[in-house]
């Protein structure tokens, strides 16, 4: 029996990101799969025109934005009622061939240890360019990812399956048992890391991830939040304390503390000071603020 896979990408006030992904993915060649939209209350239209245009697509509405933690919970929650066997989430602002799903749920149904499953991913804009390829391993010393490939052309050499441990949350299909013993997304990082956060409790769980190079996505990185904005530098710096003092063994975070001290007052403040970007100083030094007193979820920084 075909496995069945909702297929589904969140979004927020993405309209025409939204429209392009959604004419990727009613292309997929794999027989027994549907497509759901959910919206993280959106006032651009985009429910409407998802309507309109493509009225075989589901839709779920939240009233506001809940971040991307819990958006992604609206799919698994829509995943879990529709009976699925596997949910393959992709960005709203990428798009896929239509062999992609195929390939990926071939790799998973090969072995049931496997959780996640992640294609090769290029950058929209440079089509043989990869945005993202093979996975990352963590340096917990550091509280950085190493080991994937980036910014590079596609020459063939990063065509080989094998085992990942973490890979962007945007691009993975998962097995639903395995999002059953796993558990849902943590809301408390509202965006960014948390689908780190989720893809380790996954391994913990008992499952393997697996990179699967031939199958293929496109991606325009950092259209839903820019990666020079507020708001990315306050998440960045918030959640990465907050996750490795997490999960890291403990013996290690004395020296990712004093690494993260060095880096903080030796790199990251000093770079901004001097390119005169106050405001994104503030949102680092309210991020380490924020960690330090338990602030979780989202934070308002007036930007549009």
């Amino acid at each position: 029996m075909t496995p069945k896979v909702v297929v589904a990408t969140l979004t927020w006030n993405q309209k025409e990101e939204v429209l392009a992904c959604l004419e990727t993915l009613v292309k997929l060649d794999y027989p027994n799969y549907e497509i759901v939209v959910v919206d993280n209350g959106s006032t651009d239209g985009t429910f409407e025109t998802i309507r309109e245009r493509y009225p075989e697509v589901h839709v779920v509405r939240h009233a506001e934005n809940l971040g991307c933690a819990e958006g992604v919970n609206g799919e698994i929650r829509y995943a879990l009622r529709a009976g699925a066997d596997y949910l393959f989430i992709i960005a709203n602002d990428a798009t896929v061939e239509p062999a992609t799903l195929s390939e990926l749920v071939r790799v998973a149904e090969k072995d049931p240890r496997v959780g996640m499953v992640h294609p090769k991913v290029y950058y929209a804009s440079k089509p043989h360019r990869i945005w993202y390829a093979k996975g990352a391993k963590m340096d917990w010393f550091r509280g950085r990812f190493f080991g994937f490939i980036q910014n590079v052309e596609d020459d063939g050499g990063f065509d080989e399956e094998g085992e990942v441990d973490f890979f962007p949350g945007g691009f993975t299909l998962v097995r639903v048992e395995a999002i059953k013993k796993a558990g849902f997304l943590d809301p408390y990082y509202f965006i960014f890391l948390d689908d780190a956060d989720w893809s380790l409790r996954i391994h913990r769980a008992g499952y393997t991830g697996r990179y699967a190079p031939r199958a293929r996505a496109w991606h325009k990185p950092s259209s839903s939040m820019g990666v020079e904005s507020e708001s990315f530098y306050y998440y960045r710096t918030r959640n990465r304390l907050y996750f490795v003092t997490r999960y890291a063994p403990r013996a290690y975070l004395p020296l990712f503390f004093f690494s993260f001290l060095a880096e903080l007052c030796f790199e990251t403040l000093p770079t901004l000071l001097l390119s005169n970007q106050r405001p994104k100083m503030k949102a680092v030094l309210l991020g380490v603020f924020d960690f330090l007193r338990g602030k979780r979820g989202p934070r308002d920084f007036g930007e549009k």
